[in-house]
């Protein structure tokens, strides 16, 4: 009986292959459809990986999920090999250094592959792709980035807080930051989270929610203290201790757009000085 039946299971088979041959197709060909049906391409996957990564992660790593996106939208997830996400890490990498802020575009090419590695991660977590057989998994990002960041000199933090004193619409806000962040050493984040609860006037304390969720309780001078509650018994729309600390002029809470423009400023103004100084002395910058 057993004999039977897998008799004329094999007679199925090998008719249904003489009709897919007819028709120029392949059981393999079948399968691999059948496949990239239920596997969801980088333009579909994308924003659900965004969507279940912490913003702080995300916001850095959207811009490389969208070249992923531009590049490969309409390619199953699985499809890509190690070598083409190598291939495009260089060529994020080649255009990142076409950018004269950008030197040699390492920097850029090791976010793309973190958030390369993420997005597998993503689809590891969902059983869409074992963790073993993702395309990233045997790709090495740089230990140890170079970069040119560095400590600000004595003179250079003189000479922003002098500008930030007497140049922009609100000079106040701006040295208030300056002295915030060069007194507690918070991130952006630690300065946007601050609320008026945070403020503790009995032993002169600001506590901080940063990056990681992780809070600390930072001591400052009571001058610092006193500039914050003021700021924002005066600029604040109500006195609700659950509202942002720092804001604009209007009453509105700062952003982080709020530091892009205050640096984008002072970086001008303290070129357009070194700029004429060399002018006047003759010594400008060798190219």
């Amino acid at each position: 009986m057993n004999e039977n039946a897998s008799a004329n299971e094999q007679t199925v088979a090998a008719a249904v292959e003489l009709v897919l041959a007819k028709l120029g197709v392949s059981l393999d060909d079948t399968a691999r459809r059948a496949k990239a049906k239920t596997m969801p391409t980088f333009a579909e996957y994308a924003p659900e990986v965004a969507k279940s990564t912490p913003k702080t992660s995300s916001k850095t790593w959207i811009f490389y999920w969208n070249v992923l996106v531009a590049e490969w939208g309409d390619r199953p997830i699985d499809e890509p090999r190690a070598t083409d996400i190598n291939a495009l890490a260089n060529l994020v990498q080649e255009r990142a250094a076409a950018k004269s802020e950008s030197y040699t575009g390492a920097g850029a090419r090791a976010l793309f592959i973190d958030a390369v590695k993420c997005f597998y991660r993503r689809a590891a977590e969902d059983r869409l792709i074992p963790i073993t057989e993702s395309p990233a998994a045997t790709i090495k990002n740089t230990k140890g980035r170079n970069h040119s960041r560095r400590a600000l000199t004595s003179h250079e933090l003189t000479e922003i807080n002098r500008t930030a004193a007497s140049f922009g619409p609100d000079p106040l806000l701006d040295s208030l930051l300056l002295r915030l962040h060069s007194e507690t050493a918070c991130r952006v984040g630690g300065a946007l989270n601050l609320r008026r609860r945070d403020l503790n006037p009995r032993d002169c304390t600001v506590l901080l929610r940063e990056k990681g969720g992780k809070n600390r309780r930072q001591p400052v001078s009571p001058t610092l203290l006193n500039a914050l509650l003021e700021h924002h018994d005066s600029r604040g729309i109500d006195h609700d201790t659950n509202s942002q600390v720092l804001r604009l002029r209007n009453g509105t809470p700062i952003r982080y757009h709020t530091y892009q423009t205050f640096w984008n400023r002072i970086w001008r103004f303290c070129r357009g000085r070194r700029d004429s100084a060399s002018h006047r002395t003759g010594c400008g910058t060798r190219r």
